[in-house]
Order: C-alpha cells, then sequence, then structure tokens
C-alpha cells in the first residue's frame, strides 16, 4: 500500500512539474516572437537596438500602467477574475480605440527606423501573424465548446 501512495505521489510531481515547464515553455515563445518577426527584414544592428529599445519603453509603460491600476484597485482579486464578457460596450471601445492609437504610434515610430521596404513587409507579415492567431483562436474556440 505504501509502495502504491508513493507511486501516486510520484506520478503527480512528475505530470505537475512537466506542465508548469510547458507553460513557462510557452511563455518565452510569446517573449522570442516579438522580436522574431524583425528576423526576414535584414535589420541593420543599429535598427535592432533602436527596436529593442523601442519596445523596453513599451513594456515599461505597461508595467506602470499595470501598477497604477492595480494601486487603483481595492480588490485585486477581482482585477484579475474580471472576464472579458463582463465588460459593457462603452469599455470595449474605449480599449479599442486606445489599442489603435497606441498601434499607430508605434507604426510611427517604426516608420522612422525601418525603410519603405522593410516597413510593408513588415505591416504584411504582421497581418498574415493576426490571421494565423484567429484561426487558432477560432480552433480554441470550437474545441472547447465541445
Amino acid at each position: 500500500m505504501k509502495k502504491l501512495i508513493t507511486l501516486f505521489a510520484l506520478a503527480f510531481v512528475v505530470v505537475v512539474s512537466a506542465q508548469e515547464k510547458d507553460s513557462k515553455t510557452n511563455r518565452q515563445k510569446h517573449k522570442r516572437n516579438k522580436m522574431e518577426i524583425f528576423e526576414t527584414l535584414n535589420l541593420t544592428e543599429q535598427q535592432k537596438s533602436e527596436i529593442k529599445v523601442l519596445f523596453d519603453e513599451q513594456r515599461a509603460e505597461y508595467k506602470a500602467r499595470k501598477q497604477n491600476l492595480a494601486s487603483k484597485t481595492e480588490n485585486k482579486a477581482e482585477l484579475n477574475t474580471r472576464k472579458k464578457t463582463e465588460f459593457t460596450e462603452a469599455e470595449r471601445a474605449e480599449f479599442k480605440t486606445k489599442k489603435e492609437a497606441k498601434r499607430k504610434a508605434t507604426d510611427a515610430k517604426l516608420q522612422t527606423i525601418l525603410t519603405k521596404e522593410q516597413f510593408e513587409k513588415y505591416v504584411s507579415e504582421r497581418k498574415k501573424r493576426h490571421a494565423e492567431m484567429r484561426q487558432k483562436r477560432a480552433t480554441f474556440q470550437k474545441n472547447a465548446t465541445k
């Protein structure tokens, strides 16, 4: 009986650690993908460093906004558990407008860094990736409802 309990405990530890490693790997892939889109553009070292600085600035702004929002929210658990469906149409429209403005600002900065051909290739690659992401999301949602 002790051996059986030990075996189950060992199997549980292996499964949990494998899942944790997998989730860390997925997060690392996501971080890597941010610059991966630029690999086909034949960037100079100066362009790479300027883009990295741009993304680092954006990351710092995001963290500051997140901290500010968390400090304003009394119930931090509520902030993390609020579902997408609980937002009002006005909140969604406001978020979408802000997101679009930030994307346009980023694009404007990228246009100053990249050549015209590089920027066009970047935009087409971004559209391609966006379509792939939508397809994956649709597949996931389809499988989740089964």
